[in-house]
């Protein structure tokens, strides 16, 4: 097939719509599309100014939801846990804050008449007997007829007598501006143990007062210490001691806590106390200090016991703190565990409110010291330091709005109504701290243990002064007598007391 000749030809920039280099605007094909504008810059106008300005602003308001953040946070640190499952939210926060100033300020007012009319009561009986104390001899031999019973065999001993030369010193311990610095002051008065003593304890109830307990390695002795200002009678010995009773314990004893069911008022005699013992496991006494005993074993710890407190009120429950980083509740009638409260540290001390017993009080090592409603099983409040490890603390009787403790090598204490950090604090002992323990009548004194060996030291927050300061053998334990400035503590084969004037 032939296909006829056609002839082809270039396109023009007219018919193309290209406009030619001489071609007339007037040539130009029309433009039907939209109108467009095109962006043209100011001289004057600088468009890196506004991404600036609002990256600056940003960044302002990003630091200052982070510092609110950070103070909410602050806040949520001393008031109760809050829940695992949701996080308090900040008006859930401030409201928590305002029930916690309100519960400190309903504090403030709370044993202010009964503390003021002690102090006076005590102040009183020593300003009558101050003369009388300067005639006394350097020494005194006490006889008495003593009963020893062996809670192992069973067998009462009444025949022996016992004769006890307890060591006096010709004066008490003055709180005086002439003491200054870490001075050697001797105990005012000390007795022998048949083991070295690692646990001394004075029944801090008025139905026993007097009534000491001192641990070894395998026993539980019990006396009585008969004081002449509780007696008023100047013409006996400033102290005479009576050994009660032995109990015989089978393991180191660590910690000691009497009930409030004790009593040597009328008689049968009841001694009720919780020990805590080297093999995990509180044991629960209770005899007439004759022959009738029986011994309650508490078991669930998983670790070393640090401390034990019986419920001061009833005493039906004992509240004990551990390594395993829990504190148990034990219901004494039926020998059983009630509650068990997780703690983030292992806890070292703790401690019931001794009119209010649904609070407690527990210190852990990490240095978080806790109140706990034992009601709700929640924390209402809580106290912290930076000296770590915290070693021992405890709450003061005659004010309910101080806490003392020893961490590190320091003692530390918080005043409840000012703050959650400590408003004092200074060295106690230079290898570290054992014991810390408030007086039963000042809330300004205090004493402390520590190393080397078995350190003493005693102050008074008021004179700043040290009345006490004496290095012993090795020992333990620390006490304060219920109604007396007579501080007791353990010095090798020994028990030693200091009376001092406050």
């Amino acid at each position: 097939m032939e296909y006829p000749d056609f002839a082809f030809s270039m396109p023009t920039c007219y018919q193309l719509g290209i406009p030619s280099e001489n071609a007339p605007l007037s040539q130009l094909p029309p433009y039907y599309g939209p109108p467009m504008t095109m962006p043209i810059p100011h001289p004057l106008y600088d468009y890196n100014l506004e991404p600036a300005f609002i990256r600056k602003r940003n960044e302002r308001e990003r630091i200052r939801v982070r510092h609110v953040n950070e103070g909410y946070a602050r806040l949520r640190e001393h008031l109760p846990d809050e829940p695992t499952d949701k996080r308090m939210s900040k008006v859930e926060t401030l409201r928590a804050a305002i029930r916690y100033i309100k519960h400190l300020e309903s504090l403030l007012d709370v044993g202010k008449d009964e503390k003021q009319d002690k102090t006076k009561e005590v102040e009183k009986r020593q300003e009558s007997l101050e003369e009388e104390r300067k005639n006394v001899s350097a020494w005194a031999v006490i006889t008495f007829n003593c009963v020893l019973t062996d809670t192992s065999t069973r067998r009462t001993d009444t025949s022996l007598r016992r004769t006890l030369l307890i060591r006096q010193t010709p004066s008490r311990c003055n709180i005086m501006p002439s003491i200054a610095g870490k001075q050697e002051v001797p105990s005012t008065f000390s007795f022998e143990s048949v083991e070295d003593v690692k646990v001394v304890e004075f029944c801090p109830f008025e139905s026993a007062a007097g009534v000491i307990a001192y641990c070894g390695e395998n026993r539980v002795s019990v006396g009585m210490c008969l004081f002449q200002e509780e007696s008023q009678d100047s013409h006996l010995p400033l102290l005479q001691f009576q050994h009660i009773t032995d109990f015989h314990h089978g393991t180191s004893v660590h910690a000691l806590a009497w009930s409030p069911k004790t009593n040597v008022q009328h008689l049968p005699y009841s001694f009720q106390f919780c020990t805590a013992g080297d093999d995990k496991k509180l044991r629960y006494y209770v005899s007439d200090g004759r022959n009738s005993s029986t011994v309650t074993l508490l078991e669930g710890h998983l670790s070393y016991i640090n401390d034990c407190v019986v419920e001061p009120v009833s005493g039906l429950e004992v509240a004990s703190v551990s390594d395993d980083h829990t504190c148990r509740l034990w219901d004494l009638e039926t020998g059983t565990q009630k509650t068990c409260i997780p703690l983030s540290s292992a806890g070292v001390s703790v401690k019931w409110h001794l009119r209010e017993p649904n609070k407690l009080m527990v210190a852990q090592k990490n240095g978080l010291v806790r109140f706990y409603d034992l009601v709700s099983q929640q924390p209402i409040m809580s106290l912290s330091t930076e000296q770590l490890p915290l070693i021992s603390a405890d709450w003061c009787s005659t004010n309910d709005l101080k806490v003392g403790a020893v961490a590190r090598d320091d003692w530390l204490i918080w005043d409840m109504s000012k703050s959650s950090l400590p408003e004092a604090t200074e060295q106690a002992h230079p290898d570290g701290v054992c014991k810390f323990r408030w007086s039963n009548v000042h809330e300004n004194l205090f004493a402390t243990t520590g190393r080397p060996g078995n350190h003493i030291n005693v102050y008074h927050m008021e004179h700043h002064k040290m009345p006490v300061s004496c290095q012993m053998s090795v020992g333990g334990g620390l006490s304060w007598h219920p109604s007396l400035p007579v501080c007791a503590t353990g010095g090798g084969d020994k028990v030693h007391l200091w009376f001092l004037e406050v």
